[in-house]
């Protein structure tokens, strides 16, 4: 084991490996802090694409949104129930618990009912409510929430629920629920009072090989060091205790279960402490899941960044068949502003402790943006088979203050990628398209295309196959260059670059609301004889 003190020139630059952004969304007004918590969804409407689940607790009415993965459109939004204070302060989903071969999804408000707190959760076929539960008086339940796999056999995930302030001590509980019946499977609570055990939970992979999902349940160190227990899902014995090293650290305020690092076949686990380690900057300690061993702490590089706040298991970005680690530290500073940052660890580092340590690094933008304050991993929203990888900047001030936004990344560079996915036709607006084709296309011929009736199957052009269904749309770019593309020809830059603008002015087009274009361009054989590449595609939808 070894530290790793975080050099402060990693927040001012973003690591050199390829990756690209794939779309932003943003709340709807000032003060929903969009992205306080968000989970994948899993694939939905079976497109072959994960959606995502953000939410907005601290909006003026609270509202959970899930989005399309293919254009970040909004398929679905629930609003905060009657009662409801926080609605959507924890969110989960991805595991199917009804049997029907869709994932489903919960939603909990620690705050609601005069602080009882309540789950739902929903089915993520048609967002009936398949299930609710209520808390205890004061007992906060659904501080934390969340699905896992079946663990009991019934081939149905099961869910769960954290009550910080719950138990008969008051010290705090979690309830596990069989997905497939709703009756609670076991409960575990602490002994003692004021422990606010079930504050953070982690559940869903294997720590002890014995092929049956576990989960790990905090009592953080605030007032105290802190500890975290970890239970068999099997047969919910105690397997291993880890405790924190000193009191307000904030040991355990965040948790992830991550797949084998160690190559021991069973996963690990990472514990967030955003006010431990030196100078208090935030510590990230990473734990053996089969011996409880310190593998490796990863520290912030000043006081008060809280580096540690939000962690994720990214899965393989690199290609390298290790697991990457995202860590948030929403209140880093940069050029003296508190800015906020995400980063991604390399999984080649955790493991050996050589090589990169961080693949990529982001910051905010603005003093107060909060980037980093939640991140995620292991979802696939852009269908390419290569993970993608996603990070909150709950104080992002677009279109009102303190909006929220969240930012969705591909971990790979992509041919062509998009400013943003959707223009408001009320609005008008602009989009940019940034096109990279190598430099072994310098110099050479693009075209951009689209089409109004999809990508599948595409269309072929001698022997290339174009992402793009070729119909009218098609007809009115190539027969209306620059008209509405600006450029939608021109030649690359000597990198292999080149950039274009789609502009529409404000309209009411009541036809044209829910429309969705998509784009790509093909490249020119040098000598001008045909076509010899195409890139992906990018959506865009027209909004009223």
């Amino acid at each position: 084991m070894r530290f790793d003190l975080l050099p402060a020139l990693v927040l001012l630059t973003v690591a050199a490996h390829a990756q690209s952004h794939l779309f932003t969304h943003r709340g709807s007004e000032a003060q929903d802090q969009l992205g306080l918590a968000m989970s994948s969804a899993g694939d939905l409407d079976g497109d072959g694409r994960d959606e995502l689940i953000l939410a907005a607790p601290r909006s003026r009415r609270g509202y959970v949104r899930i989005l399309s993965g293919r254009d970040g459109s909004i398929l679905r939004e629930h609003l905060a129930p009657s009662g409801s204070a926080r609605f959507g302060h924890a969110v989960d989903g991805g595991i199917d618990v009804n049997g029907d071969d869709v994932p489903d999804y919960v939603v909990s408000d620690p705050y609601a009912d005069q602080r009882k707190g309540r789950i739902w959760v929903y089915s993520g076929k048609d967002g009936a409510v398949l299930f609710t539960r209520v808390g205890a008086a004061g007992a906060l339940l659904g501080y934390s929430a969340g699905l896992m796999p079946d663990f009991d056999g019934d081939k149905a995930g099961e869910f769960w629920a954290g009550e910080p302030r719950g138990g008969h001590r008051r010290g705090g509980a979690v309830y596990l629920w069989s997905g497939k019946t709703g009756l609670k499977h076991r409960h575990h609570e602490s002994k003692l009072s004021g422990q606010n055990f079930g504050h953070s939970v982690a559940a869903g992979l294997d720590v002890n090989g014995d092929k049956v999902p576990d989960y790990a349940i905090a009592s953080p160190g605030i007032s105290s060091a802190g500890f975290v227990e970890i239970y068999s899902g099997k047969t919910g014995a105690l397997l291993r205790r880890i405790s924190g090293a000193s009191s307000g650290s904030f040991f355990a305020v965040a948790l992830a279960l991550t797949p084998d690092i160690d190559g021991d076949g069973v996963a690990e686990l990472a514990i967030g402490a955003p006010f431990g380690g030196r100078n208090k900057a935030g510590q990230v300690l990473l734990y053996s899941g089969k011996s409880g061993k310190l593998l490796r702490a990863l520290s912030g590089a000043a006081a008060g960044g809280e580096f540690g706040f939000a962690l994720a298991a990214a899965g393989d970005l690199n290609g390298d068949k290790l697991d990457e680690l995202l860590v948030g530290a929403p209140a880093v500073q940069s050029r003296r502003r508190r800015v906020g940052a995400a980063f991604v660890y390399s999984g080649n580092y955790l493991r050996t402790g050589r090589g990169d340590r961080v693949l990529f690094s982001f910051v905010g933008e603005k003093d107060g943006d909060a980037l980093g304050r939640s991140v995620l991993g292991r979802f696939d929203v852009d269908g390419d088979k290569v993970l993608d990888f996603a990070y909150s900047a709950i104080g992002a001030d677009k279109p009102g203050v303190n909006t929220g936004a969240v930012y969705v990344r591909s971990s790979r560079a992509r041919a062509l990628a998009c400013s943003g996915h959707q223009i408001v036709l009320s609005r008008g607006g602009m989009v940019e398209f940034s096109l990279d084709g190598g430099s072994a296309n310098a110099g050479d011929l693009f075209l951009i295309l689209g089409s109004s009736t999809g990508i599948s199957p595409g269309s072929r052009v001698g022997s290339l196959q174009v992402p793009l269904v070729f119909d009218g749309y098609t007809n009115l770019l190539l027969g209306a260059p620059g008209a509405l593309i600006a450029p939608s020809f021109g030649l690359f830059d000597s990198k292999g670059l080149a950039s274009a603008k789609l502009s529409l002015p404000s309209m009411v087009a009541p036809g044209l609301v829910g429309l969705r274009l998509d784009h790509a361009y093909v490249v020119f054989e040098a000598d001008g004889s045909g076509l010899s590449s195409a890139s992906n595609s990018v959506p865009l939808i027209f909004m009223r």
